[in-house]
């Protein structure tokens, strides 16, 4: 028997449903693309330096979102189907499964911030001061982890059967702490004492302990259609064979853009601290607007997951369509925003001079591939939700590891600091064209299936 809240997915009016999923998913990711900006903020009014450690830890921070997304995303889509086709006790199991997955790469990764922040860290940079500040950021950082992964996976489980809000509240507690608490011990206020970049990262912990707690609280004692009781568990090595079916070319999209990041700090790394700064800078901006995507993603996912289980091609159709064309408007605001704003934007974080020069010129170049990340990031999602992750994978290959950084190295190599960001916009609208032919014919393949 499901709850009403699951059955509205196959019956309610599609406009009106994908907005009640989507403000509430793209409300918390704005607050958590907020909580990235207040963060950076502070860091950088405290150190440029200091901004500069929090861009060369952020591609080993990407691999735990690899990690968390793979096993969130595979379980959500595997979840909607299943209780699609009205599958409950079934759908209980994948959720205890996915929460075994939670409790393993916890411990996985925590051995690794104990033992391997410095190695990992010495890979990019050499500058010893530079390196000191990111290694006690990134240990904390990773240290933590599983309570990064808590969250994040159970967020997902909950998104599954329709449940958009409670991961919003999660996320915007978190975010409400980490705000408060990021300048009382970056800065040393009221009786802390100044940790530096250090109480950001000893902040975003503690914050998304207090996630992990309200979370596991609401699945365990709340009127949730999945129940998170072990009654329900019994163990199926295919169970997480379908996870990762569609996890693992989710976490490799998050993979390659860690060697995205990487690879382009690697470059930027001879020019210095500001160009690393600068570059952390876009991405924390970029996210304002793939935060809005990733929410109205998080509606369309349960959607068309529970429509193709209910075998209502339809209802998909419809669905994409009026996703797309609200994801393709959020896309033109943000790039009309950065294109013309760059100065004020940037003045925001503490830049000047010529730091400042070289974020202005560095944003209105990654600008131009803003309106085209729409479509790709939502086509990929559609197809996860149907079962299918190669294709958003294949993309992701093409724009940040084919394109993306060979292209920024021949630039760099060919013009210099100021030209190789255009390699950004020229990936994204390969990326962009390769997804609109899936569109057209791997998309209604799929359909007929279920027709």
């Amino acid at each position: 028997m499901q709850n009403e809240r699951t059955a509205r997915l196959g019956t309610a009016p599609v406009s009106r449903l994908l907005f009640k999923l989507s403000v509430p998913a793209v409300a918390g990711m704005l607050i958590q693309a907020a909580y990235n900006i207040v963060d950076s903020i502070f860091v950088g009014h405290y150190s440029h330096l200091g901004l500069a450690a929090l861009g060369l830890c952020f591609p080993i921070q990407i691999l735990m979102m690899v990690i968390a997304a793979g096993i969130g995303v595979g379980s959500s889509s595997l979840l909607s189907r299943t209780l699609g086709a009205q599958k409950n006790d079934l759908a209980n199991n994948i959720a205890l499964h996915s929460f075994s997955l939670i409790l393993f790469f916890g411990v996985l990764t925590f051995f690794v911030g104990q033992y391997g922040s410095h190695f990992l860290l010495s890979l990019f940079v050499k500058d010893e001061q530079l390196l000191t500040m990111a290694e006690g950021y990134l240990r904390i950082i990773l240290t933590g982890s599983i309570f990064l992964y808590f969250p994040m996976i159970l967020n997902d489980i909950l998104r599954s059967e329709g449940n958009t809000f409670i991961p919003m509240l999660t996320m915007l507690i978190g975010a409400f702490l980490n705000i408060v608490l990021d300048p009382i011990l970056i800065f040393g206020w009221w009786i802390f004492p100044s940790m530096g970049v250090e109480g950001a990262a000893v902040a975003t912990v503690f914050s998304r302990i207090v996630n992990s707690c309200f979370v596991l609280c609401v699945l365990l004692f709340g009127k949730n259609q999945i129940k998170l009781k072990l009654r329900y568990f019994s163990f199926d090595w295919k169970i997480y064979f379908e996870i990762f079916k569609i996890g693992v070319p989710v976490a490799l999209i998050q993979f390659f853009g860690g060697i995205t990041i990487a690879g382009a700090n690697k470059i930027l790394g001879s020019y210095g601290a500001g160009a690393l700064a600068v570059m952390g800078l876009y991405f924390r901006l970029q996210s304002l607007v793939m935060m809005p995507l990733f929410g109205l993603g998080q509606g369309l996912m349960p959607m068309v997951g529970y429509n193709f289980g209910h075998r209502k091609p339809d209802r998909i159709v419809q669905t994409v369509k009026i996703a797309i064309v609200t994801g393709t408007l959020i896309c033109i605001t943000g790039f009309l925003v950065m294109r013309f704003f760059p100065v004020p934007i940037l003045k925001i974080f503490g830049l000047e001079g010529d730091v400042l020069n070289l974020g202005v010129i560095a944003l209105i170049a990654c600008s131009y591939g803003t309106p085209f990340v729409a479509v790709e990031m939502l086509s990929g999602m559609v197809f996860q939700a149907l079962g299918v992750g190669i294709p958003s994978m294949l993309s992701s290959l093409i724009r940040q590891v084919i394109v993306l950084l060979p292209m920024m190295w021949f630039l760099n190599y060919k013009f210099g600091l100021s030209v190789l960001w255009y390699a950004v916009p020229l990936a994204s609208f390969i990326s962009f064209c390769f997804m609109v032919s899936l569109l057209i014919t791997l998309f209604p393949r799929k359909l007929r299936l279920i027709a």
